[in-house]
């Protein structure tokens, strides 16, 4: 269904590289797989795109974003993410693959280090919105 609704929407345009939004080392005990991971692993099958997810790391381990209001969610992400290896990025076209969208913030400074590290553009797709969206 993602795959789908990127290959119809001319907006996403070319896409070089899947890159799903890590998530928490903490999460990934609890739950023990990473569902962004997934969903993008469905994508790039379905797309015939690599799908990398050692691109960004999660380096600062922050609140769960659905205990916060908008405004604690816009600043909780800030600095929570880096790319260890630029050329991995560098002058490509990503798509960010996220599960749920709620406010943007992780979105947001998921792009913001993707282009800071050389991307090209950067494209989000979420499986689903958050209440109110």
């Amino acid at each position: 269904m993602m795959a789908e609704k990127v290959k119809a929407e001319p907006g996403f345009g070319k896409i070089d590289l899947i890159v799903p939004v890590p998530i928490s080392p903490n999460s990934f005990l609890v739950r023990g797989f990473n569902q962004t991971d997934l969903l993008a692993r469905h994508i790039g099958k379905e797309l015939g795109v690599k799908v990398d997810n050692n691109v960004i790391f999660r380096v600062k381990d922050t609140p769960s974003q659905t205990e916060l209001s908008k405004e604690e969610r816009q600043k909780n992400l800030l600095q929570a993410f880096e790319v260890r290896d630029e050329k991995k990025v560098l002058n490509k076209n990503i798509l960010l693959v996220d599960d749920v969208y709620t406010a943007g913030s992780t979105g947001r400074e998921c792009t913001r280090v993707l282009l800071n590290a050389g991307a090209d553009r950067v494209c989000i797709i979420t499986w689903a919105t958050g209440k109110g969206f």
